[in-house]
């Protein structure tokens, strides 16, 4: 098995100031028990990382992710506690993360105890099993192969008939769908070296070639054109910048709407303050911002397959507000309690300001 700095500095063994680290990885033989690391380097390009696969797996029969609400919580949780990864996925009975560690029994047991504080916020008790030990990916160049596996799990489940179509799957950042993707598509793009001209139009066609999806694969999203005159309902508009926007709060999205309002030819400061339920100011002031967020909405509204549905959509706010709630201190929204929001009745999606 490899233990080898994600970036090889070769001056390491010569430096007397840092002392090599004592790291045995698990694998086949009697010696590969335990993995111990002390004695630490100081530069972190010289902290051994490995490369593993986390897995969660509930009880048969029950399926902790089948609420739209406990699934987003969980996916803007475990992106909260894993900011690095390289895939991941979140069907209604499974997790999956690709991910370097250096102390991957550490990841596990964060891991276990997230998959554990969900539950307990659904009102469940003992839904999942023991998560397994890591599986450790001895070498990198399957990579690919992970991660692939991982994007195209919904499909071979019979969740979706597109890795693009699954809301809680890295495949659609990676693709330029999403404000801030938790993959970077230049660090993957870097870490496979595939030298090709278009990486996201490549990596989907490598990752849709699949029986369950297609044996020619499927097409690449296409974004939206810009127009002067106005033709989709802001609705619409709106359900785009929230299908683009999973990791920001209410401001972003109401910015990313006005940008691809003026996008799609809605230039009515008054119009579209009505609709957002801000000041014509605040449009005008946020229609000044950087564009570079508009890319994203207009893959989502010009491909349907990226569009989250209305329910999707109601959860990803309800779930965007209850984790402002737990993460807000005490009296920051008054007049807003985490019981009305959770046992509040199922509404149309329509631009809100919490």
């Amino acid at each position: 098995m490899e233990i080898a700095p994600s970036r090889p500095d070769p001056g390491f063994r010569k430096r007397r100031s840092h002392r090599l680290p004592g790291a045995v990885a698990r694998g086949p033989g009697p010696k590969w028990e335990r993995l111990v690391l002390r004695n630490w380097p100081l530069q972190r390009d010289d902290i051994p990382f490995m490369l593993v696969q986390l897995v969660g797996q509930a009880f048969p029969g029950l399926v902790p992710f089948s609420d739209g609400v406990a699934a987003w919580r969980m996916w803007i949780a475990l992106r909260r506690a894993f900011p690095q990864v390289w895939a991941a996925c979140l069907v209604p009975d499974q997790a999956h993360i690709l991910l370097d560690v250096p102390d991957a029994e550490a990841a596990r047991h964060r891991f276990a105890r997230m998959l554990a504080g969900c539950s307990r916020r659904a009102g469940l008790r003992h839904c999942w099993t023991r998560v397994p030990r890591p599986m450790a990916i001895p070498f990198r160049r399957y990579l690919h192969r992970h991660a692939r596996e991982i994007h195209l799990l919904p499909c071979r489940m019979g969740l979706a008939a597109d890795p693009l179509s699954w809301p809680w799957s890295t495949h659609r950042g990676l693709m330029g769908a999403e404000v801030d993707p938790w993959v970077s598509q230049a660090l993957l793009e870097t870490e496979l070296g595939w030298p090709t001209p278009s990486f996201a139009a490549s990596f989907h066609e490598y990752t849709s070639t699949d029986p369950d999806v297609s044996a020619a694969g499927t097409e690449p999203p296409t974004s939206a054109a810009q127009t002067q005159v106005p033709h989709v309902p802001l609705e619409r508009i709106w359900r785009a910048s929230l299908s683009a926007t999973p990791w920001s709060g209410s401001p972003g999205r109401r910015r990313l709407a006005v940008l691809l309002a003026h996008h799609q030819g809605w230039t009515s400061s008054s119009l579209l303050a009505r609709a957002l339920e801000i000041s014509p100011q605040s449009v005008r002031r946020l229609a000044r911002t950087e564009p570079s967020w508009v890319r994203a909405a207009a893959l989502c509204l010009g491909d349907p397959r990226l569009m989250l549905d209305s329910a999707t959509a109601l959860a990803l706010e309800r779930a965007t507000t209850l984790d402002a709630l737990a993460c807000a201190p005490e009296g920051r929204h008054p007049g807003l309690r985490r019981e009305h929001v959770e046992h509040a009745p199922p509404a149309p999606p329509s631009p809100s300001r919490h």
